[in-house]
């Protein structure tokens, strides 16, 4: 069994193309729930057509907005996981899917036949492109090979259950990747399987609001200071601008206030120990030229033959 999750809030000029999309699949979901979250654009109404004409279809309304959001996504998820907690202790594969995510015919096709002849991954996603200023489809930028993305993932069912679904946090996604890989399980990026975003990562916020998220989610995550610190020189040093020190200025904040750290020992061990022994692997590869396992896929321009297929 293939069970699909869905958050949507005031999506309604995307349901239609993203309905069609699901439906094209050549691995199409058995059970594909849609968490309406307290949308007031009309998606409520269109959402309940789309469930009366496809009956795979469920919909979970949310009707109030919680206070802190900061943990949202991860509440609609789980959600959306309630909704069907008795038929997810027997699926095979959780998939989950963002709104304004669209791939051709074969995409979850292939995320599940590379589980199914890799015994040991556990999750797996494409590759995300959206358009760049030529309005061509383009890999965005800092997608790791061993880092599956959020919203176009494949999960096997064992290792869902492994991990205990997902995690209540600000960085649900990552924090499912490190939770399998503790439990012996791979995460797996496939770099010749792609899908497209019609709105771009980050697009609903302005660089200064996300990078303050950024450093509330690595204090919610206990990066260490020292991590932090370099990473904000980069980005700086990258944009050549100050954009780090909104980085740093998230982190603070958070740390001042005492903010929600995630509490598994593990996840803490992995972001305060793990992290940096992946920096010295990197580094070690740059300078000897070999197999960089924790690498970034290039930012390549890909035609729509590859994504769409």
């Amino acid at each position: 069994m293939f069970i699909l999750i869905t958050p949507v809030h005031n999506e309604y000029e995307l349901l239609d193309d993203l309905v069609n999309c699901v439906t094209r699949s050549k691995f199409k979901p058995h059970i594909w729930v849609i968490v309406d979250d307290a949308s007031n654009d009309g998606s409520e109404k269109k959402l309940k057509e789309l469930a009366a004409r496809h009956p795979f279809i469920r919909v979970k309304r949310l009707d109030e907005q919680p206070e802190y959001m900061g943990f949202h996504i991860s509440e609609v998820f789980q959600a959306g996981m309630e909704t069907v907690k008795d038929e997810i202790e027997h699926a095979q594969y959780i998939g989950f899917l963002d709104a304004d995510i669209r791939f051709g015919p074969g995409y979850w096709r292939r995320l599940k036949e590379f589980l199914d002849d890799h015994a040991r991954v556990g999750i797996v996603s494409g590759t995300l492109c959206s358009k760049n200023a030529r309005g061509q489809w383009q890999v965005e930028p800092f997608q790791r090979k061993d880092n599956p993305r959020g919203g176009l993932r494949l999960v096997r069912g064992d290792c869902f259950r492994d991990i205990g679904g997902v995690p209540r946090s600000r960085a649900w996604d990552p924090v499912m990747n490190v939770k399998a890989r503790t439990q012996g399980w791979q995460v797996v990026t496939l770099t010749d399987v792609f899908a497209v975003s019609v709105r771009p990562t980050d697009a609903r916020f302005d660089r200064k609001s996300g990078e303050l998220s950024r450093g509330q989610r690595d204090w919610h995550l206990h990066h260490p200071f020292f991590q932090v610190l370099t990473r904000a020189f980069f980005k700086s040093l990258k944009s050549k601008s100050l954009i780090g020190w909104y980085y740093i200025k998230g982190y603070l904040q958070e740390m001042r206030r005492g903010g929600e750290q995630f509490p598994d020992p593990a996840v803490r061990e992995y972001y305060r120990k793990e992290r940096s022994r992946e920096w010295l692997r990197i580094i070690r590869a740059r300078l000897t030229g070999g197999e960089n396992v924790h690498g970034l896929i290039p930012q390549q321009v890909v035609p729509e033959s590859k994504i769409f297929v």
